[in-house]
């Protein structure tokens, strides 16, 4: 290994101890496996993705807009220049890979997309036409690129806003279901 290497896996290390959550797994083994094979994907993707050249433009981009009232907040994994667009990328870790259909139809990438065109800074307000979005599955290394125009992307507020009307109608009933014990809303539930 270089200088340079064992320098970037030190520092990762260091970066892993300081960052990693530790909560959320079923046994200390379970938590174990998680992290080292977090390691892994964060290595592999260095050495064979990592560029000097094609640094981000931003990553874990939290972004809040306003639609009709409503406040819509996230975080963009990654923001890439390319050309004259910029490219959202949205990393996962699972297998199942989904169609080139699936991907098109995306509700994730939807939002970012309706984000990008809404948010009013530097990195973001895009139009359409100046995005490229992508599902990047780090464990197979495999990268999914697709786009939205802008009918599209009024398709998707008006999915958002379907959406909400339809919670504000809810009346949240309880299931009474086995998850009711772990419910973070037990407290105010009446089952």
């Amino acid at each position: 290994r270089s200088g340079d290497e064992i320098l970037l896996i030190s520092n990762l290390d260091n970066l892993f101890k300081i960052n990693w959550v530790n909560e959320g797994y079923s046994s200390l083994l379970h938590e174990q496996n998680a992290l080292k094979k977090a390691k892994e994907l964060v290595f592999k993707y260095l050495r064979e993705n990592f560029n000097k050249a094609n640094l981000p433009l931003a990553l874990e981009l939290p972004f809040i807009f306003n639609l009709n009232g409503i406040k819509i907040g996230g975080r963009i994994d990654r923001i890439d220049k390319k050309a004259d667009k910029i490219e959202i990328i949205d990393y996962k870790t699972g297998v199942n890979i989904p169609t080139q259909k699936d991907v098109d139809l995306d509700k994730q990438l939807s939002f970012y997309a309706l984000a990008a065109t809404e948010v009013r800074d530097g990195v973001l307000n895009k139009k359409a036409q100046d995005l490229d979005l992508c599902l990047y599955y780090l464990e197979k290394d495999i990268k999914l690129n697709t786009s939205r125009t802008s009918a599209q992307l009024e398709d998707t507020k008006k999915f958002i806003l379907e959406k909400a009307e339809e919670i504000s109608k809810s009346e949240f009933q309880c299931s009474k279901s086995m998850f009711c014990k772990n419910c973070e809303y037990k407290m105010l539930c009446s089952a």
